[in-house]
């Protein structure tokens, strides 16, 4: 399900639907995400259109608000969402609501209070942004010697079967929090999900496993489209050339067909 559109206008919510399989093969639907970043902390989608700082207009009035609805209905459910969009357009037909009539409907709609999320997303300044800040994962050391005389160090642990440790640390880097999920990829391609509530500032996860971490990424589904910046998301353990190789093949052939060209 996409949502186009999201514009407070004259202080009304007026959600404009866009089909799912429109909203995929709409390039023009990403540009609200492109537009997003981090310094985006100046104006708030609630508040009168001649008040928004110079140049600030279009983001506040259709791209944020579409973010926020793409960020709701993943939190929340595709058919919850979908309910509440049917439920506020026929209850508010033909009239005139205001935003705060729209969170009445979408709490009542979702069974909760969604304050959490209007309150910060919609009222206020701040963005969302997690990183992953640091990963590691090293075989640990078996311990072996002697203490004393006669006296061996058996490796009674399971450090034979468990010869990795692994540490990743995730922060949130915005003021707006929000639950996410960090998945955790090991190289024999079993993947490890962590929910988290995103209240405290970082979240530090710890792991004794048989193989090594490869890869440790934050909201790997891209639930959470108000993310200010999604390239700080996931960090490995070990480089991934295989971007680099492929352009190193590109640029090789071009340089091949130009030679080519030039007859030299």
């Amino acid at each position: 399900m996409g949502w186009l559109r999201f514009r407070p206008l004259g202080g009304i919510l007026s959600p404009v639907y866009l089909p799912a399989a429109a909203f995929e093969t709409c390039t023009g639907c990403d540009d609200g995400r492109l537009s997003n970043g981090p310094r985006r902390i100046f104006d708030r989608i609630r508040q009168p259109s001649w008040t928004y700082s110079p140049g600030a207009y279009s983001f506040y009035s259709y791209d944020k608000p579409e973010l926020a609805l793409e960020t709701l209905e993943h939190l929340l459910g595709e058919p919850t969402m979908a309910k509440i969009m049917r439920t506020y357009s026929e209850r508010w037909r033909f009239r005139h609501p205001s935003s705060d009539d729209f969170y009445a409907v979408a709490n009542e709609v979702a069974g909760r209070d969604l304050r959490w999320f209007f309150g910060p997303v919609v009222e206020g300044t701040d963005v969302v942004d997690y990183e992953i800040s640091a990963v590691s994962s090293f075989r640990r050391e078996k311990p072996e010697g002697r203490l004393g005389a006669g006296t061996d160090v058996n490796d009674t642990s399971s450090s034979r079967d468990e010869p990795y440790a692994s540490t990743v640390i995730a922060r949130r880097t915005g003021g707006v929090s929000l639950p996410v999920t960090i998945a955790l990829t090991f190289e024999s391609g079993r993947v490890e999900r962590v929910d988290w509530d995103g209240v405290e500032r970082w979240k530090k996860l710890t792991r004794v496993t048989p193989d090594r971490l490869v890869r440790a990424e934050v909201d790997p589904d891209h639930r959470l489209w108000l993310d200010a910046n999604w390239t700080n998301n996931s960090r490995r353990t070990v480089p991934d050339r295989t971007a680099v190789a492929t352009w190193s093949a590109r640029v090789l052939f071009w340089v091949q067909q130009l030679v080519a060209f030039a007859g030299l």
